[in-house]
């Protein structure tokens, strides 16, 4: 259960890091303080989950 979660992940961080920080930047845009840190936050996870993929 656990590795199909992580290859889930794995083969679809783009697509799921986008929406989110698509998400985020909307709420920025429309006054959510918070969604700035959302959209930097998901960019860094990406990174992150994309540097474990690559590694693997």
């Amino acid at each position: 259960m656990g590795s199909l979660i992580f290859t889930f992940i794995a083969k679809n961080a783009y697509w799921l890091c986008l929406f989110i920080g698509m998400v985020g930047l909307l709420g920025y845009i429309a006054g959510f303080k918070k969604g700035g840190r959302v959209s930097v936050f998901c960019v860094i996870i990406y990174w992150v989950v994309a540097a474990v993929c690559s590694a693997l």
